[in-house]
C-alpha cells in the first residue's frame, strides 16, 4: 500500500479517501462485500459493531469508534453517518457505493451536499408535507444558503434565517411535529457543523434525518398531520405522568403501571389501523426514500474533488489491517 499522510480529527489538511491507495480502498469494500453475503450488515439508529456484526461504517473497521474509522479511511466521520442512513446491507449495495466513492477524494462536503439537496429535494414532496408557507418558504431560503455556503465557508447569513427558523417552531403543539421536526433539523444545517462533529451528525443523520426519512414514506402512505402528532401526544402524556412520580422518573413498576393506564384510554381506530399497514410494510414504503438519498449521495460522491496532497509523517500503518 503507498505512503500517504493521515488526517485527523483535528487536522486542518483536506481529507483524502483511503490515502489515494487503490489497494485500501479494494480491502474495505471486500471486507463490506464478504459481511454482506453472510448478512452481517445491520440497520441500527446507532453505529454497532458486536460480535462479528454491525452498521456498515462499523463493519468497514470493525469498530465503532469515529477516531479509528477516520484514521483508517481516510473518511470523515459523518460520511460513515450518511452511509448508515443508505441502509446498504447487499453486496449489490456495497458494489454502488464502491463505484462512486473512489481513493483519492476530499469527501469532507459530501455530507452537507447530501442533507442540503435531500431537504430541497422536490420529489420528496415537502411543500405538501410541511402544509405551511412560512416553514416552507424558510426551508427554500435555508437550501439557498446552504448552497452559499458551501461555495464560501466565509459566508455568513446564518443568524437572520435562524431567528426566523427558531421563531418558528411550536415544541408543544403536536399538530405541528413535522414543521418541527423540519425547522430542528435546518437549524442543525445552519451551517452545517464540521465532518467530525460526532455528536451533531449523529443527530442530523441517524436521529432527524432518519426521521425525516419516515416522514415522507408515510406522508406518500396517507399519513397527514393528525397523525404525525400521535407520536408527540404519546410522548407528552408520558412526560406528564413521570412528572407526578418522585423525581420526576418513572421506576420499573410504575413505567409499567403507566403503560397500562395508557392502554386503557381510547384510541383513534383509523390511525392504529394507517399505523399497523405501514410497519407491516416497511421495508417497501421506505424504499423509494432510501433510493433517492441514495442516488444523491452517489451524484456527490462522484462530484467530490481530487484531494490535495500534502507531504507529512505517515502515522497510519497497515499493521491495523491484521
Amino acid at each position: 500500500m503507498a505512503d500517504a499522510p493521515f488526517c485527523s480529527m483535528d487536522s486542518p489538511l483536506p481529507w483524502i479517501s483511503f490515502y489515494s491507495d487503490p489497494q485500501l480502498a479494494e480491502f474495505y469494500f471486500n471486507r463490506l462485500r464478504w459481511h454482506a453475503k453472510a448478512g452481517h450488515i445491520l440497520v441500527s439508529r446507532q453505529p454497532v459493531w458486536r460480535d462479528g456484526r454491525g452498521t456498515v461504517s462499523a463493519a468497514m473497521v470493525h469498530n465503532t469508534a469515529p477516531e479509528i474509522f477516520e484514521r483508517m479511511t481516510g473518511l470523515p466521520y459523518n460520511l460513515g453517518l450518511l452511509l448508515e442512513m443508505l441502509n446498504l446491507t447487499r453486496e449489490s449495495d456495497i458494489d454502488m457505493i464502491a463505484s462512486a466513492l473512489r481513493p483519492g477524494l476530499d469527501t469532507s462536503d459530501v455530507a452537507a451536499h447530501a442533507m442540503r439537496d435531500w431537504f430541497a429535494d422536490p420529489d420528496c414532496k415537502w411543500s405538501a408535507i410541511i402544509d405551511d408557507s412560512s416553514v416552507d418558504d424558510l426551508r427554500l431560503e435555508w437550501a439557498t444558503a446552504c448552497s452559499l455556503w458551501l461555495q464560501d465557508k466565509a459566508w455568513n447569513g446564518w443568524a437572520p434565517l435562524l431567528e426566523r427558523m427558531r421563531a418558528l417552531l411550536k415544541p408543544g403543539n403536536a399538530m405541528r411535529a413535522v414543521q418541527n421536526t423540519i425547522l430542528d433539523s435546518l437549524i442543525s444545517l445552519s451551517p452545517p457543523p464540521p465532518p467530525s462533529a460526532v455528536g451533531p451528525w449523529k443527530t442530523i443523520t441517524l436521529v432527524r434525518g432518519v426521521h425525516s426519512q419516515f416522514i415522507v414514506a408515510q406522508f406518500a402512505f396517507g399519513w397527514r398531520a393528525s397523525d404525525f402528532a400521535k407520536e408527540t401526544e404519546l410522548f407528552q402524556w408520558f412526560t406528564e405522568r413521570a412528572s407526578k412520580e418522585p423525581g420526576g422518573i418513572f421506576t420499573e413498576a410504575t413505567l409499567r403501571q403507566a403503560q397500562e393506564e395508557w392502554g386503557r384510554l381510547p384510541k383513534d381506530a383509523e390511525y392504529i389501523t394507517k399505523e399497523k399497514y405501514f410497519f407491516e410494510h416497511r421495508d417497501s414504503a421506505l424504499a423509494p426514500t432510501i433510493e433517492q438519498l441514495r442516488r444523491i449521495v452517489k451524484r456527490h460522491l462522484r462530484a467530490s474533488p481530487a484531494a490535495l496532497h500534502y507531504n507529512r509523517a505517515q502515522t497510519f500503518s497497515p499493521d491495523v489491517l491484521k
